[in-house]
């Protein structure tokens, strides 16, 4: 039987580099979500305004375990940043879709690009 040495086993990323990579995620769930509760009131299909709903509700969740996670990285808790200037310029294109019209692209903005890219 092996014993390791705790000390020494590395993941891929150390702790800091994990830290910054969910404040980044963190953002992009905060963003989601602020935006998704926006375009409720926006969006006319009822059908898309309750999935909406709940995703709003799921990225709230997915935000919190991911502000938690950073304390327990030692990391300043419950905090937030966007990974660069494109991002921010991206989140910022997609959250411009506020006309009654403008449904499928909302959910494409979310769906076929956002989602995707932080898998």
């Amino acid at each position: 039987m092996a014993f390791y040495d705790r000390r020494t086993l590395d993941g891929v990323y150390s702790v800091r580099q994990s830290a910054l990579y969910i404040t980044n995620y963190r953002y992009a769930e905060e963003r989601m979500m602020r935006m998704m509760a926006g375009w409720i009131a926006l969006t006319p299909e009822l059908p898309v305004k309750l999935e909406m709903a709940r995703q709003v509700y799921e990225d709230a969740l997915h935000a919190d375990a991911l502000g938690k996670r950073l304390s327990e990285l030692r990391s300043q808790g419950q905090v937030s940043r966007p990974a660069n200037e494109s991002f921010v310029a991206f989140m910022n294109e997609i959250e411009d879709k506020e006309e009654w019209e403008d449904t499928i692209e909302r959910l494409v903005g979310i769906y076929r690009v956002l989602k995707p890219h932080l898998v």
